[in-house]
């Protein structure tokens, strides 16, 4: 095999796989279709669609209470959260937008903390874990809730989802090594739902989410991204 057709295959490889440097290691990656919910704040008018399609469905977000915040700050800290992967994957994505001359999206600590929930929430529930991903929370509500009952976002009036997980294993989960952010990038990447809403234009604001457990030897990681529109009053909008 000669060498130029040898690299090529290693790089075809390395992007079906999405391999870490460990080896020996069973990765099972899932990934869905983005969503997106228009006026997040009215929930009377709540609204969920793929960014591909112009179609939209109406949902109501349940008439649930505000989430205890002692609570909520406890679901976004913790030694399971991987922040300079975070960090390093909203920097994959502006990169990206402003190869294409998009504007680079401004960090929202907002929309920080609630993809930081929908992560940890998605990981720890174990039945989520054998279901196809999705963007239903475990208690059965739609996923913008966390937008709207766990940290209400003032002055919302656009916002996306984009999820994704792996589970890896070589008989040892503590020896894994976190899955590099260029990976979840080049999974989303080779999804064109997915992609749209990375290079989405009107997108202002990003935050990123990224958890880990170990659980009987098998680590698992879920990635979330959350992007939003503010009403034209940003500037009166506390969110960063």
């Amino acid at each position: 095999m000669s060498q130029k057709l040898f690299l090529s295959v290693l790089v075809v490889l390395l992007l079906v796989c999405c391999a870490c440097s460990q080896q020996n290691t069973n990765h099972t990656n899932n990934i869905c279709e983005p969503a997106k919910v228009v006026s997040p704040n009215t929930q009377d008018a709540m609204e969920e669609q793929s960014p591909s399609d112009p179609q939209t469905d109406s949902q109501p977000a349940p008439d649930i209470p505000g989430a205890d915040p002692g609570i909520t700050k406890d679901a976004v800290s913790g030694d399971g959260f991987l922040t300079e992967n975070e960090n390093q994957l909203m920097n994959l994505i502006n990169k990206e937008r402003l190869s294409l001359g998009l504007n680079e999206l401004e960090y929202d600590p907002m929309l920080h903390n609630t993809a930081r929930i929908r992560s940890k929430e998605l990981c720890q529930d174990e039945n989520m874990q054998t279901q196809e991903l999705s963007h239903t929370r475990p208690d059965g509500s739609v996923w913008s809730t966390v937008l709207t009952r766990d940290i209400p976002i003032p002055n919302l009036v656009e916002a996306g989802e984009i999820l994704a997980r792996e589970k890896t294993t070589n008989g040892d989960g503590c020896t894994q090594e976190p899955i590099p952010a260029k990976d979840w990038f080049l999974l989303w990447k080779a999804s064109q739902p997915h992609y749209d809403t990375i290079t989405w234009p009107e997108a202002q604001t990003i935050g990123v989410g990224i958890y880990y457990e170990i659980r009987n030897g098998e680590y698992y990681t879920n990635a979330t991204v959350h992007f939003g529109i503010y009403s034209d009053d940003l500037t009166s909008n506390d969110h960063g």
